[in-house]
C-alpha cells in the first residue's frame, strides 16, 4: 500500500509542478504538456513492471 501512496504523491507533485510552469510560461504549455505526458507514461510503465514483478515473487513463494 505504501508504494501506491508514494505514486500518488509523485503524481500530485508532477501536476503541481506542471501547473506552476504553465503559470510562469503560458506560451510553452504545449512543451510542458508533452513532458508531463512522457514522465507520466514512464512512471506508469515502471509501476506496472514493479507490480508484475511483485506478483510473480508472490506466486513463487506460494509454490
Amino acid at each position: 500500500m505504501g508504494h501506491d501512496v508514494d505514486t500518488w504523491f509523485a503524481v500530485m507533485f508532477v501536476v503541481v509542478a506542471a501547473f506552476q510552469a504553465v503559470k510562469r510560461h503560458p506560451g510553452d504549455y504545449v512543451w510542458i504538456l508533452i513532458i508531463v505526458l512522457m514522465v507520466g507514461y514512464l512512471a506508469f510503465e515502471c509501476l506496472r513492471a514493479s507490480r508484475r514483478r511483485r506478483k510473480n515473487e508472490g506466486d513463487g513463494r506460494m509454490g
